[in-house]
C-alpha cells in the first residue's frame, strides 16, 4: 500500500515537473474532445430544442384544408376516431394592413386563435406571450415580430378585405394587446398568397369571434401515435404521412355531413330563387296579356274613331259636291244672264220691249246674288269642316303612333324581363348543378409540418451541421490522438532511468506502468471532462446563434451528453493510457541495468544529399546541420509533420467548405437562374393570352417566355429522385432565363428533341452520364440524357415541348419566366401582376436568393468556428511537438551552449528544424486538405443541393500563412525556455 501511495505521489509530482507537457497535453484533449463533442451535439440539440418549442405549444401535426370548408359535425366525427389526440377548428384570411402614405400596404395572414378543441387534450398552436395581454374581446388582437415597427402594442389598426372578394371577417378595426410567437412560423418567411405582391408580410391573431361564419376554413389535429415521437424522425414523418394519406382517403365518407350541410343550404336558397323564377314567369305572363289587351283596346277606339271620321268625311265629300253643282249651275245662271244682258242690250239698241225684260234680269241677277252668297257661306262651312276632319285625323295619327311607341317600348320591356327570366333559369341550372358538384366534389387537403415556413429548412440546417460533424470532429479527433501518442511515448522514452530504479527497488511491473497510465488518464479525464463541458455549452449556443439570423426559437437548450462524452473518454484513454501501457511494456522487456543507463544518442549517418558533392560543397555548417538532425530525428519528424499535415488540410478544409457554400448563391442565381420572376397560371389559352398582354404591357418587363413545370420522380440504376421538371415553350430562348453549361467547362449545352437535360447533382445520385436513358414518371418510355448543366439547388430536368408531347403525350404551358428592367420595384411590380385573374402566384429569384445569402451567413459563422479551433488545435500539436523536441534534446542544447553557441544560434539550431519540420507538414495538409475538403463538402451536401467542388488558390494560402504563424508564434514563445537551459545541471542529468 505505501509503495502505491508513492508511486501517485510520484505521479502527481511528475505532472507537476512537467506540467508544460501536462498542460499541453490536456488542453489537446480538451481542445479536441470540446471540437468533437460541441459540434456532434449541435445537431440534437437544435433539433431537441424545437420539439420541446413545438411539445410546450402543442404545434398541430396536420393541419386540413377543405374547398367546401369544415362544419362542427366533420369536426365532430373526426374527434371520435382514436388516432386523434386533438383537433380545432379554425378560420383564416388575407386581407391588406395600411400603414402609411409613404408606404405600401403590408399583406396580413388573419388567424383566429384555437379555442375550441374538441377532446380533452392541449389546444394546438398555442402562441408564446413575449408582451402584452391576450385578446379578450373580438377587435383585440396579437401581432407577432415580422410586424413592420410603426404598429405597436396598444395602437389601433384597420384592415382592409382586398377588391372584388369577400371577406368572413366581421370585424376590421383592432387594438393591438399583445405581441406573440407562433410555433406554425420558426424563421421569418410567411408564405405566399394571390394578393398584394404575393408573399404574405406577417401574420395576426385574434379571437374567432371575429369572423362572421359558421364554417371552419382550416382544421388542425394532433396525433395520439405521434405524442412520444421525436418530429425529426423518420417514424414521425412516416406516421404523419400515413395519418395524411387516410384521411384524404377518407374524406368522401368524413365530408358527407358537410355535403348535407351545402345542399341543404343550397336546397333553400333554390327554392327561394325558384319561386322568384315562377313569380317573374307570372307577372311576365300577366304583364304581357295586360299589354296586349291594352293594346287591342286602344286600337279598337282608334278604329271606331277612325270610322266615324270616314263617315264625316264621307259627308264632306258629299256635301261638297253639293256646293261644286251649286257653283256650277251658279255659274251656268251667270251665264244665261248674260246671253240675256246681250240680248237686252241688242233690243235697247232697237228699242223693242226692254223694260219688262230689264226687270226680270234684274230679278234674275239679285236671285243669283243670294245664290252667291248662300255658297260663300257654304264654302267656308265645307272649309271648316275640312280644317276639323284634318285635326282629328291628324289626332288620330298622332294616338295610333303614340300607341305603337308605347306598345314598342313595353314589348322590349317584356323582351328585357324574359332575357332576364331566362338568365335567372340559366343560373338557378348553374346553382343547381354547382351546389351538387360541390357536394359530390369535396376535397381535402392534408399538410404536415414540414409545409409550414422554416420547420423543414430548420431541420435541414440542423442536418447540414451533423454531415459536417461526421468527419471534420473525427479527423480533429485523430490529429490530437496522433499527437497524444507521441507525447506518452516520448514521456516513457525520457523516464527510461526512472522506470529502471524502480524495477530494481522491487516495484512491480504493472505498479510502474500504472504511474504512467494513471499520468495519461489524469490528463484525459480533466480535458474531456473540461473540453466536453465547454464544447456542450459553446458549440451549440455560438452556431444556433448563427441561425438565430434566419430563425425565431425560444433560447437553446445544452444538456450534456453524456454518450458523446464516454466516447471523446474512451479515445482520450485510447491514445494515451493504453499507448503508455504499451510503451511500458516495451521498456519493461529491457533489464533495470539497462533501463537505467541513458539510450545511446543516435548515430549520425550520411544523407542521400551529401553524395551530391557539387551541392553539398556550397551549402553552410548551420544548413547541414539542420538537414542531418532532420533525417537523424526520423519518427520525430514524421510525427511532427503528420500532426502539422492534418492541421493545415482541417484548415483547408475550412475555407474550402465555406467556399463551396458561399459561392453557390452568386452561381445558382446571378449566372445560371438569370430570370428575375416567375409566375404560375391556369392552363388555358384565355389566361395565356390575358396574360401576354399584361406582360407586354408592363415597362418593368424586359422579357418573358411560357413554359411549362411540374414535379416528378426520375428513376435509373434502382434508384429515384424527385424532381422539377422545366419545359420552354421557345426552346431557343431559353438562354435568356436559365443558363445551360458545362460546370467545368462553361461550354453551352443545347436542348435536343430526342433527349433531355439533367443537372450535375442529380446525374451523380442516379449514377448516369450523357448517353445512357433515365426514366419519368407516368412517361411512355425511357428517354435519353444528351447533356449535363451546372446547377446547384434543387433538382431539375429541362426539355423541349417536341420530347414532352413525346414522353407524356401533350404539352400545356402553365408558367411563365420573366426579365426586369433595372430598378424595378419588385413589391409593386408583383402587385401589378397579381391584379391579373389569370395568375395564380409568382415568385422572385431575389427571394431564393436573399434565403440563401442569410443560410451561408451562418454556415459562414459555423466555418469560422471550425477554423479558430483548427489553428487553435493546430497550436497546441506545434507547441507540444517543438517542446518534445527541445525536452529530448536538451542535453545537447547545452552541449552546443558549453562549446560557446549564442542564444540566437541555438534558438536557429532548433527552430530551423521546427520550420522545416512544419514547412513539409503543411505542404503535406495542402494536398490532403484537397481530398479531405472534398469529402467533407461531399459529405455536407443533401440530395438537392451541390456545392461548389473546385477549391481556390487563396484556400491554400489563407491556410498556409496561418501554419506557418503559429509556428512562427509558437518558436518565440519557446525561446524563453531555451534561454533558460542549465549548461551543468542538463550536462550532469545522467549521473
Amino acid at each position: 500500500m505505501k509503495k502505491k501511495h508513492t508511486l501517485l505521489r510520484n505521479t502527481l509530482r511528475s505532472a507537476w515537473r512537467t506540467r508544460e507537457r501536462f498542460l499541453s497535453l490536456f488542453g489537446i484533449i480538451a481542445i479536441s474532445t470540446g471540437f468533437f463533442a460541441g459540434l456532434k451535439a449541435t445537431s440534437p440539440d437544435m433539433k431537441q430544442s424545437a420539439e420541446q418549442y413545438y411539445r410546450d405549444t402543442a404545434l398541430m401535426d396536420l393541419h386540413l384544408v377543405s374547398n367546401a370548408g369544415f362544419c362542427d359535425d366533420e369536426l365532430d366525427a373526426l374527434a371520435e376516431r382514436d388516432d386523434i389526440l386533438q383537433i380545432c377548428g379554425g378560420y383564416s384570411e388575407t386581407v391588406f394592413l395600411p400603414l402609411s402614405e409613404s408606404a405600401s400596404n403590408a399583406t396580413v395572414q388573419v388567424w383566429s386563435l384555437l379555442q375550441n378543441g374538441k377532446k380533452d387534450a392541449p389546444q394546438i398552436n398555442q402562441p408564446v406571450l413575449t408582451e402584452g395581454r391576450m385578446p379578450a374581446a373580438k377587435d383585440e388582437c396579437l401581432i407577432e415580430v415580422n410586424t413592420p415597427q410603426q404598429i405597436q402594442v396598444g395602437d389601433t389598426i384597420t384592415l382592409t378585405i382586398p377588391e372584388n372578394r369577400s371577406s368572413r371577417l366581421a370585424v376590421t378595426e383592432y387594438t393591438v394587446v399583445g405581441r406573440a410567437d407562433s410555433s406554425m412560423y420558426v424563421d421569418f418567411q410567411r408564405g405566399t398568397t394571390t394578393i398584394g405582391n404575393g408573399s404574405i408580410d406577417c401574420f395576426l391573431l385574434t379571437l374567432p369571434d371575429a369572423f362572421d361564419s359558421d364554417i371552419y376554413t382550416d382544421v388542425f389535429l394532433t396525433l395520439t401515435e405521434t405524442g412520444d415521437l421525436d418530429s425529426f424522425s423518420a417514424r414521425y414523418l412516416t406516421e404523419v404521412s400515413d395519418a395524411a394519406d387516410d384521411l384524404t382517403a377518407q374524406a368522401k365518407e368524413l365530408s358527407e355531413p358537410r355535403k348535407e350541410q351545402i345542399l341543404a343550404d343550397a336546397d333553400k336558397e333554390l327554392k327561394q330563387a325558384r319561386a322568384d323564377l315562377d313569380q317573374g314567369w307570372q307577372e311576365y305572363e300577366s304583364g304581357t296579356k295586360a299589354l296586349e289587351e291594352s293594346l287591342d283596346s286602344g286600337r279598337s277606339e282608334i278604329e271606331k274613331a277612325r270610322s266615324e271620321l270616314d263617315k264625316t268625311r264621307e259627308k264632306i265629300i258629299e256635301a261638297n259636291e253639293k256646293y261644286q253643282a251649286s257653283v256650277e249651275q251658279y255659274e251656268s245662271g251667270v251665264k244665261d244672264i248674260q246671253q240675256r244682258q246681250d240680248v237686252i242690250d241688242a233690243k235697247k239698241k232697237k228699242k223693242d220691249g226692254t223694260i219688262d225684260e230689264l226687270n226680270a234680269l234684274r230679278r234674275s241677277l239679285n236671285a243669283l246674288a243670294n245664290t252667291k252668297r248662300q255658297l260663300d257661306k257654304t264654302a267656308e262651312k265645307l272649309e271648316a269642316q275640312e280644317a276639323d276632319y284634318l285635326k282629328a285625323a291628324a289626332k288620330l295619327d298622332q294616338q295610333s303612333d303614340e300607341l305603337d311607341k308605347t306598345a314598342a317600348k313595353e314589348y322590349t320591356r317584356l323582351a328585357e324581363a324574359k332575357d332576364e327570366l331566362e338568365k335567372g333559369e340559366t343560373d338557378y341550372a348553374k346553382a343547381v348543378a354547382d351546389a351538387e358538384a360541390i357536394a359530390d366534389g369535396i376535397k381535402w387537403y392534408a399538410f404536415d409540418r414540414s409545409d409550414n415556413p422554416g420547420w423543414s429548412s430548420y431541420g435541414e440546417d440542423a442536418d447540414r451541421v451533423d454531415r459536417i460533424a461526421r468527419i471534420f470532429p473525427v479527423f480533429f479527433l485523430l490529429v490530437a490522438s496522433l499527437v497524444c501518442l507521441t507525447t506518452m511515448t516520448r514521456m516513457v522514452e525520457e523516464q527510461r532511468t526512472e522506470i529502471g530504479t524502480c524495477r530494481a527497488l522491487g516495484y512491480s511491473e504493472g505498479s510502474i506502468a500504472m504511474q504512467f497510465v494513471m499520468y495519461a488518464v489524469i490528463a484525459s479525464v480533466l480535458g474531456t471532462a473540461v473540453g466536453t463541458i465547454i464544447g456542450f455549452q459553446v458549440f451549440p449556443r455560438v452556431i444556433f446563434r448563427c441561425y438565430g439570423m434566419m430563425y425565431h426559437f425560444p433560447p437553446v437548450r445544452c444538456p450534456y451528453h453524456i454518450g458523446y462524452a464516454l466516447i471523446c473518454l474512451a479515445a482520450s484513454l485510447l491514445c494515451t493510457g493504453i499507448v503508455a501501457a504499451i510503451a511500458c511494456g516495451s521498456a519493461m522487456r529491457e533489464v533495470p541495468a539497462m533501463l537505467m543507463r541513458p539510450k545511446p544518442p543516435k548515430k549520425g549517418k550520411r544523407i542521400l544529399l551529401e553524395k551530391w558533392h557539387w551541392f553539398w560543397s556550397r551549402c553552410s555548417f548551420r544548413f547541414k546541420v539542420t538537414i542531418r538532425n532532420f533525417f537523424r530525428y526520423r519518427s520525430r519528424v514524421l510525427m511532427t509533420v503528420i500532426g502539422i499535415c492534418g492541421c493545415t488540410a482541417l484548415l483547408v478544409t475550412g475555407f474550402g467548405l465555406y467556399h463551396a457554400i458561399a459561392s453557390i448563391v452568386d452561381l445558382q442565381f446571378g449566372e445560371i437562374f438569370v430570370y428575375d420572376v416567375t409566375g404560375m397560371y391556369d392552363e388555358t389559352d384565355t389566361h395565356r393570352e390575358i396574360l401576354r398582354d399584361t406582360l407586354e404591357h408592363t415597362s418593368e418587363i424586359s422579357g418573358y417566355l411560357f413554359g411549362m413545370t411540374k414535379s416528378g420522380t426520375v428513376r435509373a440504376n434502382h434508384r429515384s429522385y424527385e424532381v422539377s421538371v422545366i419545359v420552354p415553350d421557345e426552346p431557343e430562348h431559353i438562354r435568356d432565363f436559365i443558363v445551360m453549361r458545362d460546370r467545368k467547362t462553361h461550354s453551352a449545352i443545347e436542348l435536343q428533341d430526342d433527349g433531355i437535360i439533367l443537372n450535375e447533382k442529380l446525374a451523380k445520385l442516379l449514377g448516369v452520364s450523357v448517353g445512357d436513358s433515365v426514366t419519368l414518371a407516368d412517361a411512355s418510355k425511357p428517354v435519353q440524357v444528351t447533356g449535363i448543366m451546372e446547377n446547384y439547388a434543387m433538382n431539375r430536368i429541362i426539355m423541349t415541348p417536341k420530347c414532352c408531347r413525346a414522353l407524356f403525350g401533350s404539352y400545356r404551358a402553365n408558367c411563365f419566366f420573366a426579365n426586369e428592367t433595372p430598378g424595378t420595384d419588385e413589391d409593386a411590380l408583383g402587385a401589378h401582376l397579381l391584379h391579373s385573374d389569370a395568375l395564380i402566384g409568382i415568385h422572385f429569384t431575389s427571394q431564393s436568393g436573399a434565403r440563401f445569402r442569410e443560410l451561408v451567413k451562418a454556415l459562414g459563422l459555423i466555418v469560422a468556428v471550425i477554423i479558430i479551433f483548427s489553428g487553435l488545435l493546430a497550436f497546441a500539436v506545434l507547441y507540444n511537438l517543438a517542446n518534445i523536441n527541445i525536452l529530448e534534446r536538451t542535453r545537447e542544447l547545452a552541449t552546443l551552449k558549453v562549446l560557446g553557441f549564442y542564444h540566437k544560434e541555438v534558438y536557429a539550431y532548433i527552430f530551423r528544424e521546427n520550420i522545416l519540420s512544419s514547412v513539409c507538414g503543411m505542404l503535406c495538409g495542402l494536398v490532403a486538405g484537397i481530398f479531405l475538403c472534398r469529402y467533407v463538402v461531399q459529405t455536407a451536401e443533401v440530395d438537392v443541393v451541390m456545392f461548389a467542388p473546385d477549391i481556390p488558390w487563396y484556400c491554400f494560402v489563407f491556410a498556409a500563412v496561418m501554419t506557418l504563424l503559429f509556428t512562427v508564434l509558437v518558436n518565440l514563445m519557446l525561446r524563453g525556455k531555451l534561454r533558460r537551459i542549465d549548461m551543468a545541471g542538463s550536462m550532469k542529468a545522467i549521473e
